[in-house]
């Protein structure tokens, strides 16, 4: 699970409040103020389930205030929070009603600021659209095609919810923390089981034994290299970016601005590294997002990419899927425990391993080549 929200700060004053409910009663106007945004590190907790819900508004009418929302697919419960400040305190507000999708509390006698947040079951799916285009990797010109990226490293809660097992322990655990001590053999696994469980087409395929996982062998009895497994780019489900995709989204895509960092010039505005992590990885998104509104691309975890290990590409070139021969597999971005300069991306800070073996600060996000639903 992940939590995620637009920032907008909305006086009831602006929001149709109707005059003759002012005019009676002039202390209303301004005196509930909806707050969301970003709020995942300051208000809602490291490793909490809980997710804003989509659409939230706020009304005022006959002395009484109503927020209202679109309903949250799977969701399996709704909360509202108060505060008397807008950036801290704020508690469970129990002196609501709730209907369907909307609560009704009277308007207090003091300024209130209120989010509403939502539990839901099974994974949750964030990926964001990202534009292709031309970039050069300090090679040559490398131009990718438009595809989907998640906008948060894979978690545990999702890691869990589609393996069954979290492997994540000791540096950092929670439901919306990234899932990390996975090898790059777990992290294909993960994206072929969650694109069966979604009705969706494998994009992996172990020769000789099909796409399902389940049917395939110890990868040391047959697959000696990563780059034996075959990938169909056509297919619709889920898999791991290849490093020229990851680049081009970790330094901002088509409205980068050519930070050393993923979002930024200073690296403790978005990343968890070993100078303020405390030794831990941290929940997802508790750090600002980069130009294309993507979390952590720069530190928490490590994370693998497709390729296997080997030249990066020196002459122009389209989609680049890597070496077709290696014997090792890559990470990117850094992690928690990492120096600063480990975690930038406009110089290629490489991490080649074994990709059979899990690396106790390595984690992953998924990407789609075809939209959900196509």
């Amino acid at each position: 699970m992940k939590c995620f929200v637009i920032f907008v700060v909305l006086a009831a004053l602006a929001m149709s409040l109707p005059a003759t409910d002012v005019a009676a009663d002039p202390s209303l106007a301004g005196q509930a103020v909806l707050v969301s945004g970003n709020l995942s590190g300051s208000l809602i907790p490291e490793g909490s389930k809980e997710r804003i819900p989509p659409n939230v508004q706020l009304t005022i009418a006959g002395g009484q205030l109503t927020i209202s929302w679109d309903a949250e697919p799977g969701a399996t419960t709704y909360k509202v929070y108060s505060s008397a400040q807008p950036d801290g305190g704020f508690a469970e507000d129990l002196g609501g009603t709730f209907a369907s999708h909307s609560w009704s509390a009277p308007v207090g006698a003091s300024v209130r600021f209120y989010y509403v947040t939502t539990i839901t079951g099974g994974v949750i799916d964030s990926l964001v659209f990202l534009e292709g285009g031309t970039f050069n990797n300090n090679y040559c010109n490398v131009t990718i095609s438009s595809f989907y990226l998640d906008r948060y490293e894979t978690t545990q809660g999702d890691y869990l919810t589609v393996m069954g097992a979290n492997p994540a322990s000791g540096h950092g655990e929670g439901f919306n923390y990234p899932v990390y001590n996975v090898s790059w053999w777990d992290a294909v696994v993960y994206c072929n089981r969650r694109s069966m469980l979604e009705g969706l087409t494998p994009c992996y395929t172990y020769p000789g034994f099909g796409s399902d996982p389940d049917g395939w062998p110890p990868q040391y009895y047959y697959l000696l290299l990563p780059c034996d497994l075959g990938c169909n780019w056509n297919a619709n489900g889920y898999r791991l970016p290849t490093e020229m995709e990851w680049v081009f989204a970790a330094r901002g895509g088509n409205l980068a601005n050519g930070y050393l960092y993923s979002g930024s010039p200073t690296i403790d505005n978005v990343a968890w590294y070993v100078d303020n992590s405390g030794g831990n990885s941290h929940a997802v998104g508790t750090k600002n997002w980069n130009e294309l509104t993507l979390f952590d691309m720069s530190g928490n975890v490590w994370e693998w990419v497709w390729d296997t290990y080997g030249t990066l590409p020196i002459t122009d070139v389209t989609d680049p899927t890597g070496p077709s021969y290696g014997t090792s597999s890559l990470l990117r971005g850094g992690a928690y425990n990492q120096s600063a300069s480990n975690c930038q991306v406009q110089n290629h800070i490489r991490n080649s391993q074994n990709g059979f073996l899990p690396q106790s600060a390595g984690g992953f996000r998924v990407a789609r080549r075809i939209p959900a639903g196509k």
